[in-house]
């Protein structure tokens, strides 16, 4: 066996946010057994290499290889107030599962010669978040979009589908670490733009707030992780005028606040009108103290107050999950599928099979997809394609 290159696994742990003290519990082994992996003395086991492998994203030939390059870190940290690199930590098996997925759909989309918007389209050098919105609410026609939608649920999917028509894939799931509401990442020489929405505890209006926010970075060609409204940085605080503007336009919101009769000057409780403006625009409570406050309509430290209460799990903003089901077999399989995954990835892979360029056991290999899930995808394409 090749010699197992122990500074290969130091690196590896310092690229993912690890200390070598942490190995042992990544790794499982023992911790008495690391000062002899770290100096050389011993090696881990096959399995305890495969391990370390998948919990830190790099290739087994990693630990063996001196000329391999380590692998590049491809998100930011902007939860921070001087963003950096992000290190995956615990998040490091899922990331890198998603932007491999991302990345398969991708080719695949090549492959079957996917003809939709090649591509979204750039903030402009110089635009302002409030401009940005304006352009974006004409192209995504979001005012079409309120008004067609019965709830904040039956928003997310027609925002989600407008967003995928722009050429993104937008993906939903709920195993990230809870401090994380979404990543987004644009790349345009792959051809990919991929959002990825954080459900754990989350409901449906902080949902639409979370994907715009995402969207936002899109735009900007930005690649990281987000925490909405924990950051003040300048990316955090221009996604988050993009996005309140986005669902809650100024011009509609005073008009809404004067048809109603509001008055926050002579109000007892601002929390009242507050929700009724989010219930109004189909977004958080969240969002809608964010905006409110920025248009000066309430107290900064007002909102802010809402904001960090509004975390937990029994929040007004939270929602417990639902477990996927279904039969095991037919269209069920393919709509749950098409839940998590969004109906552009989902057609790529429907076109893919359905030519002949990709089959179902390649698919299911590169994304994770069970065949059923896979299957259903295809029928359920089929019969919206009639």
């Amino acid at each position: 066996m090749p010699e197992f290159l122990a500074d290969r696994l130091v690196q590896a742990a310092e690229l993912r946010g690890y200390t070598t003290d942490e190995l042992p519990a990544v790794g499982g082994f023992s911790p008495a057994r690391l000062p002899a992996i770290l100096n050389g003395d011993r090696s881990p086991t096959a399995r305890q290499i495969r391990t370390l492998a998948e919990q830190l994203a790099v290739s087994p030939v990693f630990f063996f290889s001196k000329r391999m390059p380590p692998p590049e870190i491809d998100l930011v940290d902007f939860r921070s107030a001087d963003p950096a690199p992000f290190r995956y930590r615990k998040n490091t098996k899922l990331i890198a599962r998603q932007l491999k997925f991302a990345r398969f759909i991708a080719g695949l989309r090549a492959r079957v010669k996917e003809n939709v918007a090649s591509s979204p389209p750039q903030r402009d050098d110089g635009e302002s978040a409030p401009e940005l919105s304006e352009r974006i609410r004409k192209l995504l026609s979001i005012d079409d979009i309120s008004s067609i939608s019965s709830d904040r649920r039956d928003y997310f999917r027609n925002l989600r589908s407008a967003i995928e028509s722009q050429g993104v894939i937008v993906v939903i799931d709920h195993n990230i670490e809870e401090n994380i509401d979404g990543f987004a990442y644009s790349s345009d020489h792959e051809n990919l733009h991929f959002v990825y929405i954080n459900t754990r505890s989350r409901s449906d209006g902080r949902k639409n707030f979370t994907l715009l926010h995402e969207y936002g970075h899109i735009l900007n060609r930005k690649s990281g992780v987000s925490n909405d409204y924990q950051s003040d940085n300048r990316f955090e605080k221009f996604n988050n005028i993009f996005a309140a503007e986005t669902l809650i336009p100024v011009g509609q919101l005073n008009r809404f606040i004067a048809d109603q009769g509001f008055d926050f000057d002579k109000s007892k409780d601002n929390s009242y009108i507050v929700r009724r403006i989010a219930d109004r625009f189909h977004t958080s409570y969240s969002a809608a103290y964010w905006k409110c406050a920025e248009e000066e309509l309430i107290s900064q430290e007002e909102a802010r107050a809402f904001i960090s209460n509004n975390r937990g799990r029994n929040s007004p903003d939270s929602e417990k999950n639902k477990q996927g089901g279904g039969p095991e077999d037919g269209p069920d399989q393919g709509v749950i599928a098409r839940a998590l995954i969004g109906n552009f990835a989902s057609d790529i892979i429907a076109r893919s099979i359905r030519s002949g360029v990709a089959s179902p056991i390649e698919i299911s290999e590169a994304t994770g997809l069970s065949k059923v899930r896979i299957n259903g995808i295809v029928k359920t394409f089929v019969e919206v394609d009639r």
